[in-house]
Order: C-alpha cells, then structure tokens, then sequence
C-alpha cells in the first residue's frame, strides 16, 4: 500500500495538488510462474484565479510472468483512466540472455484508446560487452499517447544507440545517438523528429571526485524541415556519495 501527495504551482498561481494512493501485491501461483495486480487512484486539484477544478485518475495493472530455462516471459495488462481519456494496454515481453553474452528484451502489443484508435507498440533492447570494458547497447520504442490539448492521437518512435569504453581504470569515454519521432495520426499538427548525438568522457580524479565532460548536438525537424538546432558542452567536478536512512 502507498499514499503521496505533491503541490506544485507555477509562475502564474496555478496551484495543482495531486494526492496518489493506491495497492499491490503479487501472488504465487507455481514455483516458475507469479501474478501480479496493482490499483491506484489519484485525486488532481487545480486552482486557477480562484477557480477549482477536480480531476479523479485511475489504473488498474494485472501481471504474469513466467519463469523459462533461458530467461522470463511476461503478459501485461492495463486499464488507466486520465481526465476524460481512457487507455488500454495489452503486451507479452519475453527476456532472454544470448549466446554470445548479450542480454536481449523484446515486447510486442497494442494500446487502444476511447476515440477507437488503436496503435502497436513495440520494444526491443540489447546489451553486450564486446571485449572486456567496451559494452554496446541499442534501445527501439514505439508507444501511443495522446495530446493533452487536441486529445489526437499520436505515434511515438524511440531509437537509442551507446558504445561505452574504459580507457584506463579510472577514465572511460561514452558515445551516444538518438532519434526521437512524434507522428499525430489525426488532426493539423506536423510530424516531429529529433536526432541528438553525443559523448561523455568521465575520469574518477579520487573515489568520491570525478571530473566530466559533456557534449551533445540536437536537431528538430517538423515535416521534414529543421526548425532548431543547438550544442551544449560542459565541463564538471561531481562528487557521487551514499546515505543510509
């Protein structure tokens, strides 16, 4: 069981406070395969020039997972009502470790909404060390939403790529890249993608001190024509450190 509750207002007074609570609890069916449920509930109020507004918000989860020799298999399902949308999900994830020592996570499904629209969704991530102290990950995400002003319906398409590799043992270089794709199915809004790509170079000057730099390129495109672009670049003294409650 969990409760929360969070205040947030913005530079015009809005305040919006939202209080979450909700159960879960899993439960064993057989020594290889467990089920799963989770229910919760939030209560969102917002205050605009003396204005109230109530919104109730609600998701249910059920879960089964199955424990295989070569890895996990796992049915989801979920109900979630936001506002006056209403959302279902259905997906099947199968985990699994490789031959050659990569770890591999599929999922397939579909996400209906209250319009009718229905929308696959689909995930796939892989991870490897190629040779002691290089690891390769590459990371594909496609999902459904909606807009929180029009309620259209839109695609959302993720890839990720990284190469991270240790120069000595305590310096290490991290390269990344990323398209990101927002696709509304319906309505006037133009096709959004974004391409980013970057690295980071990281040496541990003692145990708790680490000095990082940054940098990372990322162009907007809006039906195929580039509206932005812009380069950040940083140089850091971080301190990393743990604390037990």
């Amino acid at each position: 069981f969990g409760w929360s509750e969070t205040e947030d207002r913005d530079a015009t007074g809005q305040v919006e406070t939202e209080t979450r609570y909700g159960l879960a609890g899993d439960f064993l069916i057989h020594p290889a395969l467990t089920a799963g449920v989770a229910i919760n509930f939030a209560d969102v109020e917002t205050v605009t020039g003396g204005v109230t507004r109530l919104e109730d918000n609600f998701d249910v989860t059920a879960t089964l997972a199955r424990a295989l020799p070569n890895g996990r298999a796992i049915i989801e399902a979920s109900y979630e009502v936001d506002g006056d949308s209403e959302i279902t999900t259905l997906e099947a994830t199968r985990a699994m470790p490789l031959a050659n020592g990569a770890d591999l996570r599929a999922s397939l499904g579909v996400i209906g909404f209250e319009t009718g629209d229905v929308i696959p969704t689909l995930g796939l991530n892989y991870d490897r060390e190629i040779l002691r102290g290089q690891t390769l990950s590459f990371a594909l995400d496609q999902t459904g939403g909606q807009d929180n002003n029009t309620e259209d319906t839109i695609l959302r398409t993720r890839i990720d790529g990284g190469y991270q590799m240790d120069l000595t043992p305590t310096s290490s270089l991290s390269l990344n890249g990323s398209l990101a794709s927002v696709m509304p199915q319906s309505g006037t809004d133009p096709d959004t993608l974004r391409a980013s790509f970057g690295f980071t170079y990281r040496h541990d000057v003692t145990e708790e001190w680490a000095l990082v730099a940054r940098s990372n390129q990322r162009i907007t495109y809006e039906d195929g024509t580039e509206t932005d672009r812009d380069f950040t670049f940083s140089i850091n003294l971080e301190r990393s450190f743990s604390f037990r409650p």
